[in-house]
């Protein structure tokens, strides 16, 4: 099926017929069209993602995930650049090569998952969980860390040049966020 022409009615049919979760209880839900809504519950099924990113192109609507439960998702190599996942639950997601920069992840769960080589830059970590995360080689220049659970977290090789931090991070056990280049507010 070509997503150039899927009505709204054939997506909200997609998104029916796919096992979507529902997103964190933790959160408010966010204020969302209905348009906006089936292009989220399309996105959540990993079968119809390239239709959904397709479909909200074309229809100029937004993705929201701010809430949404991808634990586990495999998100390798997706774009998600400037979007919010404010409180989403991305434990033991694969986020490998994965394009965050500029996201709002603030009270997210990372617990677990696998961000290598993924870019962060800019994006907003404030109070996220990244217990026991993989951040090997992730580019989190200028993020915002504050607040956040790193312990655990593999940081080897990732670039923290002025990504900001506060008294209530924590990082790895024998970890100096100053002399990896981190800032303290």
């Amino acid at each position: 099926m070509n997503p150039t022409h899927l009505t709204l009615a054939a997506v909200a049919a997609l998104a029916a017929a796919g096992a979507v979760r529902r997103g964190s209880p933790a959160l408010p839900p966010p204020q969302m069209t209905d348009e906006e809504r089936q292009i989220r519950r399309l996105w959540l099924n990993e079968e119809h993602r390239e239709q959904a990113n397709e479909l909200r192109e074309i229809l100029g609507v937004r993705l929201v995930l701010a809430g949404a439960n991808l634990s586990g998702a495999n998100l390798s190599e997706v774009t998600l650049r400037g979007l919010d996942l404010s409180g989403a639950d991305l434990s033991d997601a694969d986020l490998s090569y994965a394009d965050l920069e500029e996201a709002n992840l603030r009270w997210a769960n990372l617990r677990g998952a696998r961000l290598w080589n993924v870019g962060l830059s800019g994006a907003n970590l404030h109070g996220a969980n990244l217990f026991r995360a993989n951040l090997f080689r992730a580019n989190l220049f200028r993020a915002n860390l504050s607040g956040a659970n790193l312990y655990g977290t593999d940081l080897s090789g990732a670039n923290l040049n002025w990504a900001r931090y506060d008294e209530r991070t924590i990082w790895p056990t024998r970890f100096n966020p100053m002399a990896a280049g981190a800032r303290k507010r």
